[in-house]
Formats: C-alpha cells, sequence, structure tokens
C-alpha cells in the first residue's frame, strides 16, 4: 500500500475537480443555448411577461472566492402591484387563497402563500387595501375636499352686464 503524499494528493484532487468543472462546463453549455432557443421561440410568440436578470455574486470555497453570476427570472410587476390589479379587476374582497394563484398567473411565477401574506400586509398598512375578516379589497380612495361653491350654498353668483360669471377672480 502507498501512502499519498500531500502534494499528490493536492495535484490529483486539483484534477479530478477540473474535470468535473468541465464536465459541467458542458452541461451548462447545453442549458445555456436551450435557454437562448426558449427565450427567442417566446419573443417570437410575443410572452414576454418576464425579465431575466443576471446577477453576480461571490462564492467562497473555503480557498478562494471565485466572482460568478447567475440569471433569474424577475417578474416584471410586484405582488403588490398585481394584487391591486386583482383587486380592481374583481371589483370586490377576495381571500388570500383566492388572490394567490391570480397572482401566480398574472406574474407567470410560482410563490407560496407565505410570500403573498406580507405583501398584502404592507398594502393595508399603506392604506391600499382593508382587511374584513379574511377577505382583503382595496380601500376607499380619499375624498379631497371642495370649498362649497356659492351655487351649493344657495348664494347667487355676481354678473357682468354680459352675463359672464366673476367668480372665478374672486
Amino acid at each position: 500500500m502507498t501512502i499519498e503524499t500531500l502534494a499528490d494528493f493536492i495535484i490529483r484532487r486539483r484534477r479530478e475537480i477540473a474535470e468535473a468543472q468541465d464536465r459541467l462546463r458542458v452541461e451548462l453549455d447545453a442549458l445555456d443555448k436551450e435557454f437562448e432557443q426558449i427565450d427567442k421561440a417566446a419573443r417570437a410568440a410575443g410572452i414576454e411577461e418576464n425579465a431575466i436578470a443576471t446577477e453576480r455574486y461571490r462564492e467562497n470555497n473555503g480557498f478562494f472566492a471565485v466572482e460568478r453570476t447567475r440569471q433569474k427570472v424577475v417578474a416584471e410587476k410586484t405582488i403588490k402591484e398585481a394584487v391591486v390589479e386583482i383587486l380592481k379587476d374583481a371589483g370586490h374582497g377576495m381571500t388570500a387563497l383566492e388572490i394567490l394563484p391570480k397572482v401566480n398567473q398574472r406574474l407567470g411565477v410560482d410563490y407560496p402563500r407565505t410570500s403573498l401574506s406580507p405583501q398584502l400586509s404592507r398594502l393595508k398598512a399603506d392604506g391600499i387595501l382593508v382587511r374584513d375578516g379574511i377577505a382583503w379589497s382595496l380601500a376607499q380612495a380619499p375624498q379631497t375636499e371642495k370649498a362649497p361653491t356659492a351655487a351649493a350654498e344657495g348664494a347667487s353668483k355676481p354678473e357682468t352686464a354680459e352675463g359672464s360669471d366673476l367668480s372665478v377672480f374672486s
């Protein structure tokens, strides 16, 4: 039985890792090509509900840090925007379990319930939604107070000889 020296171990292990990386790069290249084809097909079909974002990150394997990039699908709209649109379209309150599949369908994603609940609470805190039991609905738009007009108070409007209204100047 031969005992492997540290130098031999390091050389052997680096070679094994390099071979594994090469195999993975070949697989990744094939997936990148397929992704490009799918992306072209989606554009040709007019399907662009989601954008692809490239994200840079650092990976540390214990010996050295490597800078890498990865792509991830990002919905064009936020969950909160989708919720507001869905409730506007529905015209009535809905439960979170009714809202969630519509959000997922609209955004082309598969968010879990745990992603929706905090957004509903934020919309409520922002005064955009109200909650009645388990149903969420849009809050009423705040009414801006208007100064009462002379006609609303029963007063007559001052007029000139030509009959034009001077109230705009007062």
